[in-house]
């Protein structure tokens, strides 16, 4: 009786169903390892533990249980050899995973650490525009200009120009007495076409809207909607402009 029990309780187990249930389990409670070594009793078991931790990872972060995420992570990035691609790889997307859950000064640690690896200028490139991103996240714009102007004027960047003078622009219009202005006119005469432009004629709309300037701001509004559709603010230039143009222009004061 008791085998039999055994028996049936053990091919239970074995289950593809039971052992996915038991292994998400394994993963959400932070137990990495036990999780891989359930994969060992399926019938197609997981081979690489580092591997088998980013697959983890990604499973985790769209079940956005974001800590058990950060685990499998960073286990992935211990059991990497480093100074080798991968080792990269898995390094700058953990920054990425900790800057998307707003722990932008861990992320910026994580870089640190990766700057100070064997990686190459590209790679340094990614870094230096993640770590912009982080700083702008943490609010420390002071640092974000003066590194943004060391990245615009070395030709070792040139690949990331259009990220650097847009980080510029942002971060000057939040920084008294920096010139916003300087920003935005090169990053317009360089990259007119590139889709950071709407956000940048999106925010001198909404300036000439505070300023009670309705026909320009609708001009600039559906300049936004024409010439970069795609962009994230167009729907919202489009929304607003609708909404100015059912509203009666001011009568201009004598």
């Amino acid at each position: 009786m008791g085998t039999d029990i055994a028996d049936s309780l053990a091919s239970f187990i074995k289950r593809p169903d039971q052992l996915k249930s038991m292994e998400e389990c394994a993963l959400v409670a932070k137990r990495p390892q036990v999780a891989f070594w359930l994969t060992g009793l399926a019938v197609a078991p997981a081979r690489d533990y580092p591997t088998y931790l980013e697959k983890a990872a990604d499973r985790m972060l769209r079940m956005s249980v974001y800590p058990a995420a950060l685990v499998c992570l960073r286990d992935s990035l211990a059991e990497t050899k480093e100074n080798t691609d991968l080792w990269y790889k898995r390094a700058f997307r953990l920054a990425e995973v900790l800057g998307d859950m707003k722990e932008n000064d861990s992320a910026l640690e994580m870089l640190e650490t990766i700057s100070k690896s064997k990686i190459t200028d590209d790679q340094f490139g990614q870094v230096a525009m993640l770590r912009l991103k982080n700083l702008f996240a943490s609010q420390k714009h002071k640092t974000v200009l003066s590194e943004a102007m060391l990245y615009r004027d070395d030709v070792k960047y040139k690949k990331y120009l259009p990220q650097i003078l847009y980080a510029g622009w942002a971060a000057s219009q939040r920084v008294e007495g920096e010139d916003a202005g300087a920003w935005r006119k090169a990053f317009m005469e360089k990259f007119p076409d590139h889709i950071f432009g709407a956000d940048i004629i999106y925010a001198i709309a909404m300036q000439e809207l505070a300023k009670g300037k309705y026909d320009e701001a609708k001009r600039l509004l559906s300049y936004i909607e024409y010439k970069y559709p795609t962009a994230k603010v167009a729907s919202k230039a489009s929304e607003i402009r609708k909404r100015l143009e059912q509203k009666p222009s001011p009568t201009p004061k004598p």
